[in-house]
């Protein structure tokens, strides 16, 4: 297994933005905590606002 990788550090722009909150949502849709503080009521139509 190759553990060698490549990083670079890059300001975040608007396509970055884009990317993170796609993935967020991603995690959203399937019922998966994202790093939230609170727990969310069993309805998803309830989490706005949250």
């Amino acid at each position: 297994m190759d553990t060698t990788a490549e990083y670079r550090i890059a300001a975040m722009d608007a396509e970055h933005a884009r990317q993170v909150l796609t993935i967020y949502q991603l995690g959203i849709d399937e019922g998966r905590r994202v790093g939230q503080s609170v727990d969310l009521p069993a309805d998803p139509t309830l989490w706005r606002g949250l």
